[in-house]
C-alpha cells in the first residue's frame, strides 16, 4: 500500500514539473524570444500597421487600456514616455512613425511609479526608445 502512494505523488510530482516547464517554454511565444513587456521594431514592422497606436493595439491591446479610475494623484489613463521624458498619453503614439522605434517596454503602475514617480500614472506606462 506504501509503494502505491509514493508511485502515485511522484507521477503526481512528475506531472507538475512538466506543467511547469511547458509554461515556461511557452511564455515567450509570441513575443519572438523578447521579454513579454517589449515589442522590437521588427515585431512592430510586421504588424503592416499604418500607425504605431495599431501595431501595439494588434500586438498587445492591454497595454493601451486604462486601469482604476481617476483620482487625486493622477490620471487613469497609460502614460507615454519617449526616450525616457513624458510625451503624453497612448493616443500620442499615432504622431511617432513605426520605423523611428527601436522598441516600446510596459511598465506596471507600481513599477513605473518606482522609476518615475507620480507622473507615471496609475495605468502603467509605455517607454518607447527611439533610434538615434
Amino acid at each position: 500500500m506504501r509503494q502505491r502512494r509514493i508511485g502515485t505523488l511522484g507521477g503526481v510530482a512528475l506531472a507538475l514539473v512538466i506543467m511547469a516547464l511547458a509554461g515556461c517554454a511557452s511564455s515567450g511565444g509570441s513575443s519572438g524570444g523578447t521579454s513579454p513587456s517589449t515589442l522590437t521594431r521588427a515585431q512592430l514592422v510586421d504588424t503592416r500597421q499604418s500607425t504605431l497606436f495599431s501595431a501595439v493595439q494588434m500586438l498587445r491591446p492591454n497595454w493601451l487600456r486604462a486601469r482604476g479610475s481617476n483620482s487625486l494623484s493622477g490620471s487613469s489613463e497609460v502614460v507615454l514616455y519617449v526616450n525616457g521624458a513624458p510625451y503624453g498619453t497612448v493616443r500620442d503614439l499615432n504622431a511617432i512613425p513605426i520605423e523611428a522605434v527601436e522598441d516600446i517596454r510596459y511598465m506596471s503602475a507600481s513599477e513605473a511609479g518606482a522609476r518615475y514617480g507620480t507622473t507615471a500614472g496609475n495605468s502603467g506606462l509605455l517607454l518607447v526608445r527611439t533610434r538615434n
